[in-house]
């Protein structure tokens, strides 16, 4: 008896059979987390034994427990408003019997619209983030900022969804993607995203710490079942991880949450001039572009690869800017050296000019004399010829990644490395200029090799 009415037990379904009778992977993930919380709001040992309990009654008093526990563990008005619609599905499959009137009054009811201002961090303050957070949270800021899912999505993600080194054409290799399918996202198509070189590192560092799992982000502790982490536990641990380096709203209605790295990763696409049609689709919004489009992910793999990807390792680009700096002051403290030993070698060079006049005046102008003078200022011209030579010498050096040029932009040597396709790296106010293009990788030397085999 429930309020004294007779339940209608005919034709209801276990709480597992609710959740497997949702129409997508993600409504049944959401149907599962609403029975756990209702369950641990309420004290239940499981659904089951809470349903047998709210049979003698409490049944709307359980599912208010549920709305307000929820709500104080920081889920928005507008997603609240979402799940106590959810609870009401609930009751109605699982419990049978259902008093809107009741429910209205005695159910905590929310505001379904957004209140909240969701803050984007700026790119120093999300590598702050990635500098002070454990493995786990380096991991988790990481993926989420580079890739710009939901939450959800990446929590419900599995090892299995991630194709690292994955190769596209031209041999070259994402460093991983990530697979979203249709029914695991909010707009319902299949779709992609990408993980930096930063960011897959993170990942199998946080990964070699943690314990075996299937999921990419499993439950810290999980005694019986494999598990991925709790939504809201995670909501937790990023709200600590904001304040411990002082990330704060400056008013209210704004807040930070996992939800800011949709919009964070959507920047830095944008501003690395990166599709914005592409961009909807990785982050997975839903529009007349994006639902319309019917192009290759290989080619928007290729084309985030070459624009995205270099801005999206945000623990390795300032030690590159710094060694970049720091290249540059060595360049001219060498440079500076370099012109300081030409100027006291010219120094001597006039001292021992002087010398051979004097001498020369000295002892007159004797064919002897002159020969002599002559012969020494044939030998001074020699050697600033020499070194000027070596100093003017266009140097080529390379590593396994790059091809570099030292030169002067006045010698043909720099029109002929830009048209090799070499860019300018630095350029000293003295006129060298160093500059550099990518090695060919192994693929495409064995593809000219065969073309050239063939004929």
């Amino acid at each position: 008896m429930v309020g004294g009415e007779d339940m209608d037990r005919t034709e209801l379904l276990s709480p597992a059979e609710w959740v497997s009778h949702a129409r997508s992977k993600s409504v049944q993930k959401k149907r599962e987390l609403m029975i756990r919380y209702w369950v641990q709001a309420n004290d239940f040992t499981g659904p089951t034994e809470g349903i047998k309990a709210i049979q003698k009654g409490g049944l709307y008093k359980s599912f208010n427990n549920a709305v307000e526990f929820l709500e104080s563990r920081g889920m928005a008005p507008n997603t609240l408003a979402q799940w106590r619609g959810g609870y009401r599905s609930f009751i109605k499959a699982c419990i049978g019997y259902f008093d809107d009137t009741k429910y209205e009054s005695l159910v905590k009811n929310f505001q379904g619209y957004t209140i909240t201002e969701k803050l984007c961090p700026k790119p120093e303050e999300f590598r702050e983030l990635l500098l002070k957070g454990n493995a786990r949270e380096k991991a988790l800021v990481s993926f989420l900022g580079v890739t710009g899912m939901r939450i959800n999505e990446v929590l419900s993600r599995k090892r299995s969804d991630i194709e690292f080194d994955y190769p596209i054409a031209g041999g070259v290799k994402v460093p991983a993607r990530v697979r979203v399918e249709a029914g695991a996202t909010k707009k319902k198509y299949l779709r992609y995203s990408f993980l930096s070189r930063e960011s897959v590192k993170l990942l199998k560092d946080f990964w070699t710490e943690g314990r075996e799992s299937q999921w990419v982000f499993p439950a810290m502790w999980s005694e019986r079942e494999d598990s991925h982490a709790d939504y809201f536990n995670v909501l937790h641990q990023m709200k600590n991880l904001f304040k411990r380096i002082g990330l704060k709203p400056k008013q209210a209605g704004q807040v930070y949450s996992p939800h800011s790295f949709r919009s964070f990763a959507q920047m830095i696409m944008r501003r690395s001039g990166f599709s914005d049609t592409w961009n909807g689709l990785i982050v997975g919004h839903r529009n007349l572009e994006t639902k319309s489009y019917k192009g290759d992910w290989d080619e928007i793999a290729a084309s985030w690869l070459e624009r995205v990807e270099p801005h999206a390792n945000f623990l390795t680009a300032p030690t590159d800017d710094m060694q970049k700096l720091e290249g540059a002051l060595k360049a001219q403290k060498a440079e500076f050296e370099t012109h300081k030993a030409q100027w006291d070698q010219i120094t001597k060079d006039m001292a021992t000019l002087r010398d051979a006049f004097r001498r020369t005046s000295e002892a007159g102008t004797t064919p002897e004399a002159v020969t002599q003078l002559s012969k020494e200022i044939e030998t001074l011209k020699n050697q600033a010829q020499a070194r000027m030579s070596l100093d003017t010498k266009t140097k080529h050096f390379d590593n396994h990644v790059w091809s570099y040029v030292k030169c002067r932009m006045s010698d043909p040597d720099f029109d002929e490395a830009l048209i090799e396709g070499y860019e300018i790296l630095l350029q000293s106010p003295d006129g060298w200029v160093a500059l550099r293009k990518p090695k060919p990788s192994d693929s495409t030397i064995s593809d000219n090799s065969e073309r050239a085999v063939g004929g």
